[in-house]
């Protein structure tokens, strides 16, 4: 066997860490995938099972929720790739609390809480409570979350509810929710009614236009309204798995992606291939009249199927019979 065939093997083999396996079928470093790996095992709660739930999983897909009840091991080894990104969020935790409550005793850092609504445990741990009592959460994220969550801050009105902002500005409920359960399983009337996401972005800024490091505040949700919110969502989850149903997954807990039609056309000025200006559609009926109208001999079409991304991610997505 050649050096560079030991070399690929020992790339792509798989790694148990803890008694838990891994893969690594992107070829990941081997020191890396270690890292990976191992840090995704330092998860300090337990999976989610019937009668107890975590803030994340309260907050996300109830058919996840209801995959991870029925089956309390992963489907799959996941795979090291996946988990780098959030091994490398996890490392950075492990480095904030060290540090400040070096620099100030007063920060109390990566606590487990727990309450219990209808019978049923819900846990959470929020990051850092700073000395005057206000819930900050870190986030290594991509400038991608940065941009989405810029776009729901915009679409946010103060008629919506909370069912409308689950489904339309996901990114912006996603945080404010989790900020917002932490507060309420804190049960502190000291603790402020505004917390903080600490956002360090892990693929740079978007040449300038986000910035790295940066923290976003978000008023918190009364504490009767968080336990009415997790209160329906327990009965919702309890109801299906008492009928042995599974909810479907919204268009946007899948993160759905609609088709991109558009016509490229040569360049005149350096001969390579340019999107044709306004010939952008997410539909195709309009996509062909714009063809029959401005479309030119030698055009190409290029078109990207829709597509539900958040899918990808999902360790139930071998098992899951919803179509896509």
């Amino acid at each position: 066997m050649s050096i560079l065939t030991q070399m690929n093997q020992s790339a792509t083999s798989n790694i148990t860490i803890n008694d838990k396996q891994f893969t690594n079928n992107h070829g990941t470093p081997f020191e890396m995938a270690v890292f990976a790996a191992y840090h995704s095992t330092l998860y300090s709660g337990n999976p989610p099972r019937e009668g107890k739930l975590s803030t994340t999983t309260i907050i996300g897909p109830l058919r996840k929720a209801i995959y991870a009840i029925l089956n309390p091991e992963s489907v799959e080894p996941q795979d090291v790739q996946v988990l780098l990104a959030s091994a490398k969020g996890t490392a950075m935790h492990e480095g904030m609390t060290r540090a400040l409550t070096t620099l100030n005793s007063g920060y109390i850092c990566e606590q487990r809480l727990e309450r219990t609504i209808n019978d049923w445990k819900i846990s959470g741990e929020f990051d850092i409570l700073t000395p005057d009592k206000q819930i900050k959460d870190l986030k290594f994220v991509s400038n991608y979350n940065i941009k989405k969550l810029d776009e729901d801050r915009q679409k946010l009105t103060n008629e919506m509810t909370l069912e409308d902002m689950y489904e339309q500005t996901p990114t912006y409920f996603k945080y404010q929710a989790q900020l917002s359960i932490y507060y309420y399983l804190l049960n502190d009337p000291q603790v402020k009614p505004y917390g903080s996401i600490l956002f360090s972005l892990n693929n740079g800024s978007d040449m300038g236009k986000y910035t790295i490091d940066q923290e976003v505040t978000f008023p918190l949700w009364p504490k009767e309204v968080t336990e009415e919110f997790i209160a329906t969502r327990i009965e919702l989850i309890k109801q299906h798995l008492a009928n042995g149903t599974l909810p479907d997954c919204s268009d946007s807990e899948r993160g759905y992606i609609p088709a991109e039609f558009k016509l490229a056309r040569v360049s005149p000025t350096n001969g390579s291939m340019t999107t044709v200006r306004g010939s952008k559609f997410s539909n195709e009926s309009e996509f062909r009249a714009f063809i029959r109208k401005s479309g030119k001999p030698g055009d190409q079409e290029v078109i990207q199927p829709s597509k539900y991304v958040l899918c990808n991610f999902c360790n139930f997505a071998s098992i899951c019979t919803q179509p896509i």
